[in-house]
């Protein structure tokens, strides 16, 4: 009825849909000079951040690559192990305790996991595990799509 790609108002926003492969395949692949996301997010980015777009993005790119880099696959079995590392402790008390409130257990899991993998134990010395995790909970909780 519609086709592999096309674009519908979903509470007064644009939202484009693509299913063909081919055209997900570029989505996704190709440099930003064919597809840019900075257009739709320059509003967004102001108003939670605070910043121009321009700040913004020199400040975000740079920690983007970052994290990819992280995430090849040459580094997924090393990533997975001291994801694991952390995760176990927590998963062995989840065990000792019987029972526990399944969303804030898998919030506190994946958050304090991964985010000790991925940014180290010295930010988390610095800033404080539980001040960052509650941090970042309530902006995800207020995260506006």
């Amino acid at each position: 009825m519609f086709g592999d790609v096309f674009c519908l108002r979903v509470l007064h926003q644009r939202m484009v849909f693509v299913f063909d492969p081919a055209m997900l395949s570029l989505f996704f692949k190709a440099p930003e000079s064919q597809v840019s996301f900075k257009p739709a997010v320059k509003r967004f980015t102001q108003r939670v951040y605070g910043l121009p777009s321009s700040e913004f993005f020199e400040r975000h790119e740079p920690l983007l690559a970052t994290l990819r880099q992280l995430l090849v696959p040459a580094e997924l079995e090393v990533l997975g192990r001291a994801l694991l590392r952390y995760a176990a402790p927590q998963l062995q008390a989840w065990q000792q305790q019987g029972k526990v409130e399944l969303w804030a257990s898998c919030q506190r899991l994946v958050f304090q996991s991964a985010g000790r993998v991925l940014f180290g134990e010295a930010f988390f010395d610095r800033h404080g595990l539980q001040a960052v995790q509650r941090e970042f909970l309530t902006f995800e909780e207020n995260f506006e799509v």
